[in-house]
């Protein structure tokens, strides 16, 4: 996958297990590199939360390059969380607002 926000990366992404409506998972490798993440595995579950509602979980497991300090480890780990957030916040501004409106928030956030 390439995004027209970042086009100078390819996102090689891998379905690991999908059950419609249900749950999705996928592997995702970046190239190039962005930072010291090596590649990634996120599983997103959705549950019913009553008429027109639903829950939704995410699950990342991510993996780094090595030879990292502590420091430089954690701002990789806040780099993820953050990233993390607002693919959640992007799912949810589509859920109730559709597309256009995630197409709106990227132009803000990427100019």
């Amino acid at each position: 996958m390439v995004l027209d926000i970042v086009p100078d990366l390819v996102f090689e992404m891998t379905v690991t297990d999908a059950v419609p409506g249900q749950r999705y998972a996928f592997e995702t490798e970046i190239i190039p590199p962005v930072g010291k993440l090596y590649s990634s595995h996120e599983t997103y579950a959705v549950e019913p939360a009553g008429e027109g509602a639903c829950r939704l979980s995410l699950t990342m497991s991510a993996w780094f390059l090595g030879g990292m300090s502590n420091k430089a480890l954690a701002r990789e780990v806040m780099v993820m969380a953050t990233s993390c957030e607002n693919g959640l916040q992007k799912l949810k501004v589509q859920a109730e607002q559709g597309p256009e409106a995630v197409h709106a928030i990227e132009a803000m956030q990427f100019g």
